[in-house]
């Protein structure tokens, strides 16, 4: 929204805000696969979980502040949490760990969206991919973005983003230290704490999927342009019952351009009559209890933006698909009639 309001106000009244796309299986995420997987690393299927399942998440290489920022405070982590730890591929800085309720990934494949699923917190970096992927398992969140300095700034834009919105909880990763660490994991124990966050991750994704939305902006730029070939293959069809009659009046006097305007007045009146039909359709749907389907308003004066762009596709549909038909129509000399 913030980039959409840098836009020149004439584009900003076209420009649709959808959010970023998150795959399906996150949708779909199982938490007890996520469970069965991180167990099974170390062949304890039949242990049971007594402690919240906090998820550490550094990118595919892992993050190295993070990760020594885990191991120095393992013991006082593991006191409270079951830590899953995707570290990245091993490097010379790497500590050698183990603890009971300590479970290490080099990198978790096919398997991350069952595993966050599982967890209780995330404490990660803040990749806008990976925010999203556990924003819309309404997952509580504990983020150590990169610096303005190591990075281009995005992840401390999207960190303060995410910690407005309650769903976060923002670390400068420059001025961090243990404490502020620990005390941080130690507050989000709590259960209404991390409710709240909860909540908060369910009202930034709201009802409909972005990946849903630009799917069904693209359906409908498709089916646009498939209506307007359509109804040009319509008029084309008509093309042999109406020449006589075309050439009849040019016979009896009638100019082309007139012609044209007229075959061009018919397609307008078709169109008009389909956008009354779909006003009636629109009433009736409001009317009826299938209306609490959608979450947006269904007034008239709520949506007066789109109606100005579904009257201005209306005038460009027609214009557009009965202009050649309409000359190509009446260029036949009326010798041919």
């Amino acid at each position: 929204k913030k980039t959409k309001n840098k836009l020149p106000s004439s584009v900003q009244e076209k420009t649709i805000v959808t959010g970023n796309p998150v795959r399906p299986i996150f949708y779909n995420a199982d938490k007890n696969k996520g469970i069965e997987f991180v167990l099974s690393s170390k062949n304890e299927s039949s242990k049971q979980i007594t402690k919240p399942l906090l998820l550490v998440v550094g990118g595919s290489l892992g993050a190295k502040q993070i990760n020594l920022l885990v191991w120095k405070n393992i013991e006082e982590l593991c006191k409270n949490y079951i830590v899953i730890h995707q570290t990245g591929k091993k490097q010379d800085y790497f500590v050698e760990v183990s603890h009971p309720d300590y479970y290490p990934f080099e990198f978790i494949y096919s398997q991350m969206a069952d595993v966050m699923a599982c967890a209780d917190v995330i404490l990660s970096r803040s990749g806008a991919n990976s925010l999203w992927e556990s924003v819309v398992q309404y997952k509580p969140m504990v983020l150590i973005p990169l610096s303005v300095a190591g990075s281009r700034g995005d992840q401390v834009e999207n960190a303060k983003y995410f910690e407005q919105k309650g769903c976060a909880i923002n670390l400068d990763s420059e001025i961090l230290t243990d404490e502020v660490f620990l005390q941080t994991m130690t507050d989000v124990l709590s259960e209404q704490k991390r409710q709240n966050m909860i909540e908060s991750c369910k009202s930034v994704c709201g009802n409909l999927k972005p990946a849903e939305k630009i799917a069904s902006i693209v359906l409908l730029a498709v089916m646009y342009f498939s209506f307007n070939i359509n109804f040009v293959n319509f008029f084309f069809a008509q093309v042999p019952m109406r020449i006589r009659s075309v050439n009849t009046r040019k016979i009896l006097g009638s100019s082309r351009g007139a012609l044209v305007r007229n075959l061009m007045a018919e397609s307008g009146a078709l169109v008009a009559v389909s956008l009354c039909a779909a006003v009636a359709v629109v009433l009736l749907f409001k009317s009826s209890t299938y209306a609490n389907l959608i979450s947006c308003s269904l007034a008239f004066p709520d949506n007066f933006p789109a109606i100005l762009i579904t009257v201005a596709a209306a005038i460009v549909m027609t214009v557009a698909s009965s202009v050649y038909p309409a000359l190509y129509i009446t260029s036949f000399p009326p010798a041919l009639a």
